[in-house]
């Protein structure tokens, strides 16, 4: 891992045992150790296999499992790393006000139980510090994509606001924006927005205030 100073200075580098992965969902620091959250794989040839098509996205045979882990570098070059919830992951994100501090909540696409492989038909918030997972699932032949938070009110740094993704039902091919409210995701969305057109799978979004 390379360290890059803020305010400028030489790089630091710091071994760790091996791990692959995409995504951040988010980091920071406390003034002495380093703390990041990320979706972590076995291996890059476990994933190179899986990615050679698309395709695989929708076999959850196919697609290897990710999970949410946090690795924490401290000040003398030590590493731990454990593993935050055993569900799978992908698409990680946290409320953009809270980048580069602590976060409580990462939000993120998720599939059920799987041990060999996942579809990521769930939309999920895994709360780092309970160790839970909140989730609505659509089932067997959707995909949904990176869910984005929204804050109820900006001016109110808490975890109150919606969580905004594509769902994709495979089978007509229909796609509909979805809407939940951030702290209760299990009861459902509380908005579908059916799309004129199929999107297609969608990786990465990005919510700006009007």
């Amino acid at each position: 891992m390379l360290l890059v100073p803020r305010d400028g200075g030489p790089v630091r580098t710091v071994e760790a045992d091996p791990w692959f992965q995409w995504h951040f969902a988010g980091a920071y620091d406390d003034g002495d150790d380093i703390f990041f959250d990320l979706v972590r794989f076995r291996s890059w040839t476990v994933m190179h296999e899986a990615i050679s098509s698309l395709s695989h996205l929708t076999d959850p045979s196919c697609f290897p499992v990710g999970r949410l882990w946090r690795y924490r570098v401290g000040a003398s070059g030590t590493v731990e790393a454990h593993q935050l919830h055993g569900l799978p992951l992908e698409w990680p994100t946290i409320d953009p006000r809270r980048s580069t501090t602590a976060h409580r909540n990462v939000y993120g696409a998720a599939g059920g139980d799987a041990t060999a492989g996942v579809a990521f038909s769930a939309v999920a918030r895994y709360d780092t510090e309970r160790g839970e997972a909140d989730l609505h699932d659509y089932g067997p032949g959707h995909l949904v994509g990176e869910p984005l938070f929204v804050p109820r009110d900006r001016g109110r740094l808490d975890e109150q606001g919606w969580l905004i993704a594509y769902e994709t039902d495979l089978a007509p091919g229909n796609t509909n924006i979805v809407v939940f409210d951030a702290e209760s995701v299990a009861d459902g969305p509380v908005c579908t927005l059916p799309v004129p057109e199929s999107l297609g799978y969608t990786f990465h979004g990005q919510w700006i205030h009007s």
